[in-house]
């Protein structure tokens, strides 16, 4: 293949690099967002709980049932969260496995194209090399 068609490939995996690096931190936020709305949420559940368990405090039964009513909503609104938290989690390992990957393959192709390139000039030099030594017995023939 053409060097030029090597420095598109490799420009084409760099981008594939770079796209993969833009989604893992995309992921990471979703993750983070997931996170912190986990964590209000349950602050805000722990403290309407606590409206009902506090001593000295008379809750009406009517009132008593609407707090439970609605912690016990919190509680599966927190299920859900757990379960965003959690995918949130996933997507971010795999999107640092697809990262990993992609720069091992950027990687590999600069290594590769290195090589191609020392083994042109090594050529390059080994035909210099020859052409000179034609060249000096050319001129060291008796006659000339």
């Amino acid at each position: 293949m053409r060097d030029g068609v090597w420095q598109d490939i490799l420009e084409r995996a760099k981008k594939h690099t770079q796209n993969a690096a833009d989604a893992l931190q995309r992921q990471q936020r979703m993750l983070h967002d997931a996170e912190h709305q986990r964590t209000q949420l349950g602050h805000f559940r722990d403290d309407y709980a606590l409206q009902a368990s506090r001593p000295g405090t008379s809750v009406s039964l009517a009132r008593l049932m609407h707090l439970r009513e609605f912690v016990e909503n919190l509680d599966r609104a927190l299920a859900q969260l757990d379960w965003q938290v959690e995918s949130a989690r996933d997507a971010v390992l795999r999107a640092q496995q697809l990262l990993s990957e992609r720069r091992a393959r950027s990687l590999a192709l600069e290594t590769l194209i290195a090589k191609r390139e020392k083994h042109r000039v090594q050529q390059a030099d080994r035909r210099e090399q020859s052409l000179m030594d034609e060249l000096i017995q050319v001129r060291a023939r008796p006659g000339r």
